[in-house]
């Protein structure tokens, strides 16, 4: 099994966070972006590293040596007008019939692709499934949404899965609430929860990521299909809030009210347990770990 990947995306968070990983596993890894990956030394100019400076809507015209993976992390997310909304839409999905005939040509047989929770929109129902139905998205999510159904449709590749995530932490990445609340725990200031007895779950772990891609590669299964992927092990918001107060040490007085009509930040990943064999780390252990990767001895 050759082992080779192409990321798309490569200069993104999640995208050079893999690139680097795959690289101390022994991959060669070519990433492909707009702008080259900012790896830290010596990954930047690592031998194993190929650096392709172009958009995924060109991703077509590319050749490559084979490949055993192709990830897929590359999206227009900024949208501040209707020209931005325009591009969104030309570039997310363009950009899939781009990846399916690169695929075709450099006949890779796994394919991976990171999507948002997003396409979901402002869902009504707890918890969230695969096939819980669209609540008015925004353009972001209406373009992720297009672009999976079309990457699931003219995929030619062995296995394509779409992966369908929340906020995911990483060194100098923090899902906004969670941000907040750490914010707010360090300057002891007030925090406010909104249905604190409610599971939580809402978060991912670009090293959870990082550790699934590996494990696909390692099957000799092939599947498809679009799964939720989100830690494990819920817990109440208020063990949220009570984990990242006592980390800080602070004296943030801590008040909740309820509201029924927000849903539940709970994400049911059984499918992506039964059929894909893997599990994330739990919701305690995410937060836990990000605490200490990324406030310990920083103040």
């Amino acid at each position: 099994m050759s082992k080779h990947v192409v990321i798309s995306g490569g200069s993104g968070f999640i995208g050079a966070y893999c690139a680097v990983r795959f690289l101390d596993k022994g991959f060669r890894v070519t990433t492909v972006s707009r702008s080259a990956p900012k790896l830290p030394s010596p990954y930047a100019t690592h031998k194993n590293l190929n650096v392709v400076l172009s958009s995924a809507i060109e991703l077509h015209k590319l050749s490559v040596e084979p490949a055993s993976l192709f990830l897929h992390t590359a999206a227009q997310t900024t949208f501040r007008n209707r020209a931005d909304d325009e591009m969104a839409c030309e570039t997310n999905n363009r950009a899939v019939f781009s990846i399916c005939d690169f695929i075709e040509k450099n006949r890779i047989d796994r394919v991976i692709a990171l999507s948002s929770i997003s396409v979901y929109g402002s869902w009504e129902n707890s918890p969230l499934t695969e096939v819980t139905p669209l609540h008015k998205p925004d353009v972001y999510g209406l373009t992720k949404c297009l672009g999976d159904l079309l990457l699931e449709k003219h995929s030619p590749a062995k296995e394509t899965l779409i992966l369908r995530l929340p906020g995911v932490l990483g060194e100098n990445c923090n899902p906004i609430w969670l941000s907040k609340i750490m914010a707010q725990a360090k300057q002891h200031s007030p925090i406010q929860l909104i249905n604190p007895d409610r599971a939580y779950n809402s978060l991912s772990d670009v090293a959870d990521i990082f550790e699934f891609l590996r494990s696909r590669h390692q099957k000799n299964e092939f599947k498809k299909g679009t799964f939720l992927f989100a830690a494990s092990d819920p817990i109440p918001v208020r063990q949220v809030a009570k984990i990242i107060t006592d980390f800080f040490k602070s004296q943030s007085e801590v008040s909740s009210t309820d509201n029924i009509s927000k849903p539940s930040p709970l994400i049911d990943i059984q499918r992506l347990k039964d059929e894909l064999h893997f599990t994330p780390s739990a919701t305690t252990t995410i937060i836990n770990r990000h605490l200490n990767n990324t406030h310990t001895n920083k103040g």
